[in-house]
């Protein structure tokens, strides 16, 4: 019995189990491209249509835009940088805001985008058509294909707790992984 209270085999199946999701999640991942079209992009988030109306006015009348984001916007992340939001590719942010900033022209202001946090004025400062992926929107990507796959398999007719041991063997060959041998 080990300190945990486990036994040496549940010990040895439950770092088992994780090591293979761990690759499994890896193996499903690898897929994913590591750079994608991104925008650099700043904004500014206020909570109406008017105050965001408001905002555009004062950027048209020549107010600088990180001005005005750290004097209103309501996003306490980037607020104090001017509203920056650095580089993203698409599926990062909410889709309507996507929709707009991945369309707008360098160096526009967009109109007032509504979404589920408010109203943003959005100003795209530059656009990489292959940039590479920062390594947390990486593997913030890479994790979605498993996730999708896993909900997909649980929900599934053949939905099986537990896999025999020649079902296991099937999966570790699958992922090119050869596990330890049992005593050694």
């Amino acid at each position: 019995m080990l300190a945990s209270g486990l036994s040496q085999s549940d010990f040895r199946s439950l770092i088992e189990s994780q090591l293979l999701y761990q690759k499994l999640q890896t193996a499903i991942g690898a897929g994913v491209p590591t750079s994608a079209e991104q925008i650099h992009a700043r904004h500014i988030l206020v909570a109406t249509e008017d105050e965001a109306k408001a905002v555009i006015a004062r950027l048209k009348a020549g107010e600088k835009f990180a001005d005005v984001a750290k004097a209103v916007s309501t996003d306490t992340s980037t607020k104090d940088q001017g509203g920056d939001l650095g580089w993203f590719p698409k599926g990062v942010m909410v889709p309507e805001f996507d929709a707009v900033a991945f369309q707008l022209p360098l160096n526009q202001i967009s109109d007032p985008v509504k979404t589920t946090y408010g109203y943003h004025v959005i100003e795209v400062l530059e656009k990489d058509p292959n940039r590479p992926l920062d390594p947390q929107t990486l593997a913030q990507l890479r994790s979605q294909p498993f996730t999708d796959w896993l909900d997909k398999a649980r929900t599934g007719p053949d939905v099986k707790r537990d896999l025999s041991q020649d079902q296991k063997n099937w999966v570790f060959q699958k992922i090119g992984w050869t596990p330890p041998s049992v005593g050694g």
